[in-house]
Formats: structure tokens, C-alpha cells, sequence
């Protein structure tokens, strides 16, 4: 996943508090691993809104170039 890519959460993991509709996302952010967490975290713009989400937590819809 990269900055620009077209996301929706992941039926398989928890909404943080968000609705279960077909809501999509555009990342804003990738945030590098870091000691306490190998995962790489992800900023996404759901309607205005900025939510940070693990790498493993959201599914690409459409990938930009």
C-alpha cells in the first residue's frame, strides 16, 4: 500500500467505532515500522476524517500510479 491507493476496511478486522457500510478511504500516510510494532501503520481520509489504521486492518480497492 502506498500514498494515493483507494482503501476500504477489512470485513475480517475491528471499525474502530466506524460503521459497518462500504465506506472507502484515500491513504494520506505510511508510517515506517518501528521497534514496538513491525507493522507499518496507514493514515486514511474517510470523509474528512483521518483514522490510523495497521497495514493488515484495510483492503486496496484501486491502486494509484
Amino acid at each position: 500500500m502506498k500514498v494515493g491507493d483507494l482503501v476500504q476496511l477489512s470485513p475480517r478486522k475491528t471499525r474502530k467505532g466506524m460503521p459497518y457500510d462500504d465506506k472507502l478511504g484515500l491513504i494520506t500516510k505510511v508510517t515506517k515500522p518501528t521497534a514496538s510494532s513491525w507493522v507499518p501503520k496507514v493514515v486514511v481520509d474517510f470523509d474528512g476524517s483521518l483514522y490510523t489504521f495497521s497495514l493488515h486492518d484495510l483492503e486496496v480497492v484501486s491502486e494509484s500510479r
